[in-house]
């Protein structure tokens, strides 16, 4: 009885790994800065702020003078949901409440002014495009009567940072680049407990991390003649420098009641090389804008094919991700000089292949998300401070077990954002 009630724990936390997306399958899940977040994402042919240097590194050459800023996505509700996880009707769900700073950065003229000010713009950013906690408690039993009863969390986080410079070469032509260090880490603990009316019952406990660093960079070119912007930008693939990846897993055979006698039945420790790899990405945007009274901006991101193992462990997930195109569409509109509202929609499409039966090392979630973001905010001389909320939601489908089911996710982010001008 035992061994059966172990084999009845194993399932459950593959069951739960399976579907819960460890973030490389979609690229947008979080839009960086304060007036980009607010506008959908739509920035590269304006990127004028410290967080533009995410979007387009050439239009901070734009910026009104040297700058402070510091974004951030408070209290991030995310939810993702699997339908028949455990059978017909019985869904598992997951939720996560996320405090994100999106974005952290400076800006610096530098050189000899101009007509149309100084022509160098130097500066420093922290990006984190991407950052999640997700957590899952279970209390169910099986198709047989037996109780299965699970907690789980998953922490994701990438983040960038490093310097960017922007040059004016006239006065509406420049061109920018940025080198960043990019550091991804990620999480996952789980306790699962089944035991049968009998009292015979296992426990397991799951522990799997991994840091990895590499290094990316971004080149960028804007032009602006009257109200047209016109920006492209291109990031290249990143750059393996190391990564490192620990999973530990013990399982306890638990005898005539819950407690009353454990014995350890079967305990594995591995150590293995961790990476995480981010596509060539090319992107470039158009937008008719008049400063403090409106503008309206498309993007549209091209990311090429990436493959890896994220982990050299067996039954770690294989990274293969395809062509994918996302769209951001935004808008502004000035109610006062100093008022602007703002409006935006993105395209959040996984990249993950379709899963499945014929690929079973695709447990990856593949979900496509579209997005809807509003914010307003107050400007003054010396700064603005910008709020908003952004709105995403999906459909898609995994591979769970032997079977292709269908998963959904929603995620309802609130900004908030402030800027200094020196």
């Amino acid at each position: 009885m035992v061994r059966s009630r172990v084999g009845v724990v194993g399932t459950l936390p593959l069951l739960l790994l399976s579907g819960r997306a460890l973030g490389q399958a979609n690229y947008q899940n979080y839009l960086v800065g304060e007036r980009a977040a607010a506008m959908g994402g739509a920035y590269t042919a304006l990127a004028d702020d410290a967080s533009g240097a995410y979007y387009n590194p050439a239009g901070t050459a734009f910026s009104a003078g040297s700058s402070i800023s510091a974004s951030a996505n408070l209290y991030g509700y995310v939810t993702t949901t699997q339908q028949d996880a455990l059978g017909a009707g019985r869904d598992v769900s997951s939720r996560g409440f996320n405090p994100i700073p999106s974005s952290v950065g400076s800006l610096f003229k530098v050189g000899e002014a101009t007509p149309y000010g100084k022509p160098l713009t130097l500066g420093f950013q922290v990006f984190a495009p991407n950052s999640f906690t997700r957590d899952t408690e279970l209390l169910t039993t099986d198709a047989a009567g037996r109780d299965l009863a699970l907690s789980e969390r998953i922490n994701w986080n990438v983040m960038y940072l490093g310097p960017t410079a922007a040059y004016r070469l006239t006065e509406g032509l420049s061109i920018g680049t940025g080198a960043y260090l990019q550091y991804a880490s990620y999480s996952f603990r789980q306790a699962s407990l089944g035991a049968d009316t009998g009292g015979t019952a296992a426990q397991r406990w799951r522990l799997w991390e991994l840091d990895a660093f590499g290094l990316a960079g971004n080149l960028g070119v804007n032009y602006r003649e009257g109200l047209w912007h016109l920006g492209a930008s291109v990031w290249s693939p990143t750059l393996e420098l190391s990564g490192e990846s620990s999973r530990t897993q013990y399982c306890t055979a638990i005898a005539n009641g819950p407690c009353a006698a454990s014995s350890v039945s079967s305990k594995l420790s591995e150590r293995g090389k961790a990476r995480f790899l981010e596509p060539l990405r090319g992107t470039v945007g158009v937008a008719l804008a008049r400063p403090r009274e409106f503008a309206v901006a498309v993007d549209v991101s091209v990311y090429a094919p990436v493959a890896f193992d994220l982990v050299d462990l067996a039954g770690t997930p294989h990274i293969d991700n395809h062509l994918t195109v996302n769209t951001n569409v935004g808008g502004e509109l000035y109610v006062t000089r100093k008022i602007p509202l703002r409006l935006g929609f993105w395209t959040n499409l996984s990249a993950n292949r379709e899963p499945s039966v014929s690929n079973p090392n695709n447990r990856i979630e593949a979900i496509d998300f579209y997005g809807i973001s509003a914010g307003s905010g107050y400007l003054s001389d010396k700064g603005a401070t910008t709020v908003g909320l952004n709105y995403a939601f999906g459909n898609g489908s995994v591979l769970r077990d032997t079977a292709i089911t269908k998963t959904s996710g929603q995620m309802l982010l609130f900004l908030l954002a402030t800027s200094y001008t020196f």
